[in-house]
């Protein structure tokens, strides 16, 4: 009887500790999802080399300029050091999220964007919450759509003609609101209801500091070369554009948590050879 009750006890806890082994299994492939960046680009040959004045100054705008504003700003701008070794920074949260994730992206993407670029003069990254770019070039206020990558869905509606037209409504709808209802922001979403058991929903963003003519002209580059690259006979259920200075998404599925977004910039940093803005 003993020897049976022993058989059970350790049975027991064996199946405790497959249980708590897939648990932690779960719990690591939750976290590594959530820490897995969109993309990143680095293609740029520039380098710099280790332990060099332009690797310190990078190091002050990631872990200090950028870093230390994440809590109160959704878009913060700034520069450390003098020429030839200055480095330019930003970073960009969506517009609906709120300060500790936003801030918690930009941790993230600090360590990921020199893990992925290493010695990299310049470099993007893009999450799901936040961007972060560095380079030793001022783009401060520059239309770029030179990078780029686009995301999307293996699955396909249904009636593609039906739905492209709800589409095109919808972002022109929603950049429109991005450069008039939320100018500072230039951050807009929206959804419409395209049929009795389904809803559209989508977003769009620019960089902050750009013109409102640039803003318009970055998403519907970014809507052309989706509709070209994507939009034949079939459209997925849901893509993504990524360029530098702007984004756009749509879903079949609520993506945001429609908060208040957090304001647009940090203040001036008053430390040596940096400048926030």
């Amino acid at each position: 009887m003993a020897s049976v009750l022993v058989l059970c006890l350790c049975s027991t806890q064996t199946l405790i500790l497959i249980l708590l082994f897939h648990s932690l299994l779960l719990v690591g492939v939750k976290a590594q999802m959530q820490v897995n960046p969109l993309y990143y680009d680095c293609s740029m040959p520039n380098n710099y080399s280790e332990r060099s004045k332009f690797q310190s100054n990078l190091n002050r705008l990631l872990y200090r300029s950028l870093y230390n504003n994440g809590s109160d700003f959704i878009y913060t701008k700034a520069s450390e050091g003098e020429d030839p070794d200055k480095v330019y920074g930003l970073f960009l949260c969506r517009g609906d999220v709120v300060p500790k994730d936003c801030k918690n992206c930009i941790d993230v993407a600090r360590e990921r964007i020199q893990r992925e670029c290493p010695l990299k003069k310049q470099a993007i990254i893009w999450f799901d919450e936040c961007l972060v770019r560095y380079s030793n070039v001022s783009f401060a206020s520059m239309l770029d759509t030179s990078v780029s990558r686009i995301l999307y869905n293996t699955q396909n509606v249904s009636r593609p003609e039906q739905f492209m037209g709800n589409l095109s409504a919808m972002f022109d709808n929603v950049i429109t609101q991005a450069i008039t209802v939320n100018l500072n922001l230039k951050y807009a979403d929206n959804s419409d209801e395209i049929n009795d058991f389904q809803r559209l929903y989508g977003m769009v963003q620019c960089l902050p500091d750009l013109s409102a003519v640039d803003c318009v002209t970055c998403l519907k580059t970014a809507f052309s070369q989706m509709s070209i690259t994507l939009f034949d006979t079939k459209i997925p259920t849901g893509v993504r554009v990524l360029h530098a200075s702007c984004n756009l998404r749509y879903e079949l599925y609520q993506l945001l948590t429609s908060l208040p977004p957090l304001t647009i910039q940090g203040n001036e940093d008053q430390g040596m050879g940096s400048s926030i803005s």
